[in-house]
């Protein structure tokens, strides 16, 4: 009797693929996710402020004569608009050809390129430095850890972040007139706030046997802070360079002047044998009280030196 057909002698096998092609690249955007939206009219766009004076002792003698004094006229900031795009080009064959999880090559990148520039807009929103470009340079906004100066604390190296140094940063923002409910934190600072024992209370369910670690709410004598594990603020390799984020959620705005979407046909003119498309967007940031917040740079996840 002859030797059987063994599958490794068998050059007709069709290959066995999965239909569906797995992602790895993060695409959450929690800091644009949770703020508000608004329009912007101009590609410098401005907002007024203004203060009520502050609380003091306030007592008139019976009878005293009328006194006045000078009002202090609101003020203006102002932040700049920044364009983003992502572009797609699929030739005309690759769109025809069978593919693995995929029934249309252009409209899965398309949809890919959206949510890429969702992260490149959070990215902006954090981190973005202002420039206000010309017919060589683009336009680039200011982006939240740009705008915070009052309440900005460079801690010496080696710093490590303690419940006490996070409630006094929470202090700075309420104490210049900030309600301040919201904290970014990288992957770093994140494993030492759900460390943190004090305020917290960590429960263990009997009937599930699950340990809680992880910490979604802080409780300080200045509120309540929601933390929100964030890929964009900055982080080094030496766990020395870590940045906290404190802020009032209400207190920051993004502005859209042209709404992100697809460009219709007539707007890219199609030069091969193919389809291009443009996928575009112009918005920037308002910082309506920028004292409201506070942000610490520098800080260590390590043990203090």
């Amino acid at each position: 009797m002859g030797a059987p057909l063994i599958t490794y002698d068998d050059g007709n096998r069709l290959e066995d693929i999965m239909g569906t092609i797995v992602t790895i690249t993060p695409t959450d955007t929690p800091f644009m996710s949770s703020i508000r939206k608004g329009k912007a009219n101009n590609t410098y766009h401005q907002w007024v402020r203004d203060t009520i004076t502050t609380r003091a002792d306030n007592a008139v003698v019976e009878g005293a004569t009328f006194a006045y004094t000078a009002i202090t006229a609101p003020t203006r900031a102002a932040n700049i608009t920044q364009i983003f795009k992502k572009d797609v080009s699929v030739s005309s064959t690759e769109k025809w050809v069978k593919q693995a999880g995929i029934s249309n090559m252009y409209e899965y990148d398309l949809a890919n390129k959206l949510k890429a520039l969702s992260t490149d807009i959070e990215h902006a929103l954090l981190r973005g430095s202002k420039a206000s470009g010309n017919t060589s340079v683009a336009r680039r906004l200011a982006g939240v850890l740009n705008y915070i100066s009052t309440n900005l604390t460079a801690v010496d190296s080696g710093t490590k972040l303690t419940e006490d140094f996070y409630i006094g940063l929470i202090e700075l923002a309420w104490v210049a007139g900030g309600d301040p409910n919201e904290t970014y934190v990288n992957s770093k600072l994140k494993k030492v706030i759900s460390k943190f024992s004090e305020k917290i209370t960590k429960n263990i369910n009997a009937e599930d046997k699950k340990f809680i670690q992880h910490v979604a709410e802080f409780e300080s004598d200045f509120g309540t802070q929601k933390i929100f594990l964030s890929r964009d603020i900055p982080s080094d390799s030496t766990g020395y360079g870590c940045t906290l984020l404190v802020i009032e959620n209400a207190r920051w705005k993004m502005a859209i002047g042209e709404p992100v979407h697809e460009l219709s046909k007539e707007e890219v003119a199609q030069t091969i044998h193919g389809q291009l498309g443009q996928v575009r967007g112009e918005l920037t940031l308002e910082a309506l009280a920028e004292e409201a917040n506070s942000v610490a740079t520098g800080l260590s996840h390590l043990a203090s030196t």
